[in-house]
């Protein structure tokens, strides 16, 4: 019954999620005192429920940390169960796109970036094209205005450049783009109410100990309703038919 209740106050925000989209997610609400809990869904992944009351802060907090955050292709990904001829302008194609994935999820875990984008394009594949195209990169960066992202442009560019064939550091293009403070919505002191902590909500702290009162009761009073039962059983089970006898 317990059980019951306590999931009937929860409500699901997020689902199908990664493990460890939903552990990111699960540690920075769970650090804004968010009652959030992280749920297991079987092949589906992971799903993420909070409080109901809790729930427009929540999603708040999520958005401002531009989680969950993008779930990004591996070259392994890209190129599984290829059963079919391609063509060399489509696996070349394929693999500029295998690399902006895997970059973007490099750049995605410099401190302070929030969004990491990588658009590749790879050189014209045509042998007949007199003036061949070289190949360029494009890379987008959300980032906090903290982020140490601004003094790695250079290494950005040389790290792309080593990524694609052929691609020329001056041929990188790096856009930053600066966001204000990812929290905005304050942090909730944790509370307390006869020494016991609590998730701060619009209720006074009496709703939480009559509830929780409630709940001992009802646990207590079915601990007593089955050891009396136990206790009956036990003492019929060792009378002597003396006493049977008696009691008739």
């Amino acid at each position: 019954m317990l059980v019951l209740v306590l999931t009937g106050c929860k409500t699901e925000i997020y689902q199908q999620l990664t493990e460890d989209q939903a552990n990111a997610m699960l540690t920075v609400l769970l650090k804004h005192n968010i009652d959030a809990q992280k749920v297991m869904q079987g092949k589906k992944g992971f799903s993420i429920t909070v409080d109901k009351k809790q729930l427009v802060q929540a999603l708040e907090i999520l958005k401002e940390n531009n989680l969950p955050g993008s779930d990004f292709s591996s070259l392994g990904q890209i190129f599984s169960g290829q059963g079919m001829i391609s063509s060399p302008a489509e696996e070349q194609i394929r693999l500029a796109y295998a690399i902006s994935q895997e970059l973007a999820d490099t750049f995605s875990r410099i401190d302070g970036v929030l969004t990491a984008r990588v658009h590749v394009v790879p050189a014209t594949a045509d042998q007949t094209v007199e003036h061949k195209t070289p190949p360029s990169a494009g890379v987008f960066l959300r980032h906090l205005p903290d982020s140490p992202v601004t003094e790695l442009v250079p290494r950005i560019r040389e790290l792309t450049a080593k990524a694609v064939p052929n691609l020329n550091p001056d041929k990188v293009s790096v856009m930053l783009v600066p966001v204000r403070e990812k929290v905005s919505v304050p942090m909730l002191p944790q509370k307390y109410f006869l020494g016991i902590p609590y998730m701060p909500t619009d209720e006074p702290p009496y709703i939480l100990a009559l509830s929780m009162l409630v709940t001992a009761v009802t646990v207590a009073g079915t601990i007593l309703l089955i050891g009396f039962g136990v206790f009956k059983r036990y003492v019929r089970k060792n009378k002597t038919p003396k006493e049977e006898n008696a009691m008739e």
